[in-house]
């Protein structure tokens, strides 16, 4: 059977490593399908390990729905765990605002009740019998039933609306961690955290018998220490704290990741970046404009033909453009631009006004290394004449 690209590394190097018979998770809806053939296999490049073949999206959605869950008393023997998977939350997170935590699978809530320091506490759980349960019990919790894919579309609310993600013993059931966890970041904020708990290969190997079912046909995916941290890291989030352990026969990674901050902070940088440009524009139109009307009949030799010349001419009007006509000549010293026109206007070659007498040297890059470039080319050629910087360094 084809392997697709392997989703941390994109290689397509796969190794088998075990062999299972499992019972198919919907045999009971489908008597044709009561068993699976299933391999573990790993990524010789990156070593991430994947069971295959796997369920489809649809598949996965009925069976977590329709799934009975475990019963509220089997939660309660992990009541230390949920203690400690808060302790290690609030140790590590830094300058977060406490106003919305969201976790994705969070069965009866356990977690979300406990972390009281935050406003708002959702909850997107896919299996009924959890929903319904938190839902009949008026727990302080907000919970929705839907897929964490589904959520963009039935929740648009919910995007980029989280200070804390909490995804517990769900990434291992993903059929694309990648995009899981890209989805997982589309509902944080910029500098939100997010908590990953995993089973742990590492710590599988050093526990007898573990609290949980290990080889599970759910367990899409196996995860080490490097593996998570490589793929978390692939997708611009910070590591914070990852960490291995066996504690209560618990053998999982618990890490904790940063969403970067950048990104409405890079686009209004850009964006201020690009008014900034639009208005350096404007400054060296009404330069040009005050060297135009104050120019005698000699002319401006206006030179470099480029993007930061075509802003200004765009921005002048016919009149401004007939005296621009009237008193300036384009230059530049790029032969493949000499004889060709910008914006209307004819570009020439500087030594064609060698002889001429010239008012001034108009120069019109904003590159203070082509400014200096073209002001030693201009004093050789015009010793005598001033040059005009239409984007000045103090501008």
């Amino acid at each position: 059977m084809t392997q697709s690209n392997c989703c941390i590394c994109d290689s397509n190097d796969w190794q088998t490593l075990y062999h299972k018979e499992v019972l198919h998770p919907l045999w009971w809806l489908n008597d044709n399908h009561k068993y699976l053939k299933l391999r573990y296999v790993i990524c010789r490049n990156c070593e991430y390990i994947k069971l295959h073949p796997m369920l489809n999206f649809d598949e996965y959605e009925v069976h977590y729905r329709q799934s009975p869950g475990l019963a509220q008393d089997a939660f309660d023997v992990r009541t230390p765990i949920i203690q400690e998977r808060k302790d290690f939350i609030l140790q590590y997170i830094n300058g977060v605002d406490y106003d919305t935590v969201l976790e994705v699978g969070p069965a009866y809530g356990d977690l979300l009740l406990i972390l009281t320091e935050f406003d708002k506490r959702i909850g997107i759980e896919p299996s009924s019998t959890y929903f319904d349960h938190v839902k009949s019990s008026n727990l302080p919790l907000e919970y929705h039933t839907c897929m964490l894919e589904q959520v963009p579309h039935l929740i648009p609310r919910l995007l980029n609306s989280a200070n804390l993600i909490l995804a517990c013993h769900v990434l291992e059931h993903a059929v694309d961690p990648r995009n899981f966890i890209n989805h997982l970041l589309s509902l944080a904020k910029p500098g939100g955290y997010l908590f990953i708990e995993v089973p742990s290969v590492e710590a599988m190997s050093q526990c007898q018998q573990s609290i949980f079912q290990t080889l599970h046909f759910g367990h899409v995916s196996q995860f080490s220490i490097s593996v998570i941290n490589r793929l978390c890291i692939s997708l611009g989030l910070e590591a914070i704290k990852v960490e291995s352990t066996t504690k209560h026969d618990y053998p999982i990674i618990r890490a904790l990741y940063r969403k970067a901050q950048v990104e409405d902070e890079v686009a209004k940088l850009f964006v201020n970046h690009c008014d900034s440009v639009d208005a350096g524009a404007a400054r060296a139109k009404r330069i040009l404009l005050d060297e135009l009307n104050r120019a005698s009949l000699n002319p401006l030799i206006v030179w470099g033909c480029g993007q930061d010349l075509l802003d200004i001419l765009v921005l002048l009007n016919d009149s401004e453009r007939q005296l621009f006509h009237k008193k300036a000549y384009i230059v530049d010293v790029n032969t493949g631009k000499q004889n060709k026109e910008l914006d209307g206007f004819q570009i020439h070659a500087p030594e064609t006004f060698s002889s001429s007498k010239v008012d001034s040297v108009v120069v019109t890059s904003r590159s203070q290394l082509i400014q200096s470039d073209i002001a030693k080319s201009a004093n050789k050629l015009f010793p005598e004449i001033k040059n005009i910087r239409l984007y000045p360094l103090n501008g």
